[in-house]
């Protein structure tokens, strides 16, 4: 019991000293994992109103946005009522929530399937699209803001060559790991500035529409997402998907070496508090493997061997002494 004791105030002491370290090391920690959270959010944010600003500030002409997915129904117009405009959004956000669905649950079917090349065939050529079609839209559109003087084979050929690296990037494992997180902060302001061209009254339906399906797909028992997410838990596979990742360095453990001597220092300190002598280092380790080892180890000087004298050479003279009847069984002791 006094040993385990003094093994508790040694480990409680040890704890008291390593206290301030460990709060600054989870600290740290978590300094990081919040900034490497903010500082892509942050940039896409930033470069969002900048090119918002840059080719939609002072326009009253953000209701001929293209044709997509979101409009496909109604196209908003300043001399509509607001019933007509209310009517036309949520036929919009019904129709852009029902597309989302339908992809979502053909997404699970290939995943199920095990058709995971064709999902990764259809990301692939879809985050291509994105950067080659309407990343080289916005970057026209700001080099004729600018008014940048260039040459349309010059554009095409860097277009084509910056929208395969960045396809590459991000679908590949052995491309630079900075790279393609720079390339999905890129491919988010694009998605971001497309949606800032959405009519007001479809974009705020729109926006309702999505948060009602993702509590819906999240949560209820056939939701899309949610069987997916299990599916890709069950299997321990990865979902196919663009998905900003941030890698931290990471922590050094400490090292146990160090704990021991701090264990074997606080021992140390209550011994010469007690008065008891303290033994070597080499002695207690030898005293641990003889312990482990089942020896039985000697509590004082007097129970050492004596110098000079060989152990085998007792072991043969108690052997012969034994033969000879002259070994001496001690009475047993009375209480």
């Amino acid at each position: 019991h006094k040993q385990s004791d003094r093994e508790e105030r040694a480990a409680m002491d040890v704890d008291a000293e390593n206290g301030p370290q460990l709060e600054e090391s989870v600290l740290a920690s978590l300094g990081a994992e919040v900034t490497s959270i903010v500082a892509p959010v942050s940039a896409c944010m930033a470069l969002t109103v900048c090119l918002v600003r840059t080719l939609y500030l002072g326009r009253t002409d953000l209701s001929t946005a293209p044709t997509s997915i979101a409009t496909a129904i109604y196209h908003e117009s300043a001399s509509d009522d607001t019933g007509t405009k209310v009517t036309g959004a949520l036929l919009n956000a019904l129709v852009f929530v029902a597309a989302i669905t339908i992809m979502t649950f053909i997404m699970f079917l290939l995943f199920k399937y095990n058709c995971t090349k064709c999902l990764y065939g259809y990301m692939a050529f879809s985050s291509f699209t994105l950067l080659f079609f309407m990343g080289g839209y916005f970057v026209q559109a700001i080099l004729e803001k600018l008014q940048v003087p260039f040459d349309a084979l010059s554009f095409i050929f860097l277009l084509f060559n910056s929208a395969v690296v960045g396809t590459i990037s991000m679908w590949t494992a052995w491309t630079p790991f900075v790279l393609k997180q720079a390339y999905l902060v890129l491919v988010a302001v694009v998605i971001a500035v497309l949606f800032t061209r959405i009519p007001a009254w479809t974009t705020w339906f729109l926006l309702g529409a999505l948060v009602i399906y993702d509590l819906c797909a999240v949560l209820l028992p056939g939701g899309p997402l949610k069987a997916l997410v299990e599916l890709a838990v069950e299997r321990n596979e990865a979902i196919p998907a663009l998905v900003y990742e941030s890698r931290l360095a990471p922590q050094q453990e400490p090292d146990p070496r160090q704990s021991q001597s701090l264990i074997e220092g606080g021992e140390r300190e209550q011994r010469r508090g007690q008065g008891a002598q303290v033994p070597p280092r080499e002695e207690m380790m030898r005293r641990e493997e003889e312990a482990g080892q089942g020896t039985p180890v000697p509590s004082s000087a007097s129970d050492t061997v004596s110098p000079g004298v060989n152990p085998e050479e007792e072991e043969r003279a108690g052997a012969e002494g034994t033969e000879r009847g002259e070994t001496s069984q001690s009475e047993p002791l009375l209480d």
